[in-house]
């Protein structure tokens, strides 16, 4: 019998499951449903359980570098760290980040990601907006460590700068995403009709983005 990390309980009507970014399975369920019925639908589910469980461990097992911040990740490409005597600043060459001897990995390594972001992004932003013919009141670049992009009310956008580690598609998809919210602030069937008339495999891309959640909890 497998046993959820974490039962959270909530005014949903509907019992669910989720398996997190470190393969731990986190049920939701309503305030008044009896434990039994809960540990009664894990033990249905123990099949998709555990094959979720593994896919997500597997991906961490074959991350260990990245986590570890010995390899990282630059618009999909997995990329060496080297430490060199004599730099002051990092220098990305060969598909080698070449950082300070000494320095601070995960500090010096953000850093240089917000500044590719403000380049990056709002690049892909500009050149996707008048694709679709969408016009947003701005964009911003957030530091979130739980949303790839979200946009709000006022037509604003906001984009993660970690999303830079990911593909360039990947990164289109997330901002098509969010552009297609200014239309749609839903998920309805017109929402996925304006992603599919821009990317029409984006649940490929959804089942990528799925894999790469690991990467936004690690800066």
């Amino acid at each position: 019998m497998i046993t959820p990390k974490q039962i959270k309980r909530s005014s949903t009507r509907k019992l669910t499951l989720k398996i997190d970014d470190n393969g731990d399975l986190i049920v939701h369920a309503p305030y008044n449903l009896p434990n039994s019925e809960i540990f009664t639908f894990v033990e249905q589910k123990q099949t998709w359980i555990r094959k979720k469980q593994s896919e997500t461990k597997a991906v961490l097992l074959q991350n260990q570098k990245i986590i570890n911040l010995e390899e990282c990740f630059y618009l999909g490409k997995r990329c060496q760290i080297a430490l060199v005597d004599g730099l002051k600043n990092l220098e990305y060459r060969n598909n080698t980040f070449m950082l300070p001897k000494n320095c601070n990995k995960k500090k010096v390594v953000k850093e240089f990601y917000l500044k590719e972001a403000e380049k990056v992004l709002i690049f892909r932003m500009n050149y996707l907006t008048e694709l679709m013919k969408i016009t947003p009141k701005g964009c911003k670049i957030i530091t979130s460590k739980s949303k790839w992009g979200m946009c709000d009310s006022q037509k604003f956008v906001y984009l993660n700068y970690k999303l830079v580690m990911l593909p360039p598609d990947i990164i289109d998809y997330v901002i098509v995403h969010e552009l297609s919210h200014l239309i749609e602030m839903n998920h309805s069937k017109n929402f996925w009709a304006l992603i599919e008339a821009v990317i029409p495999n984006y649940k490929k891309k959804q089942e990528i983005l799925k894999y790469c959640n690991f990467l936004i909890k690690m800066f």
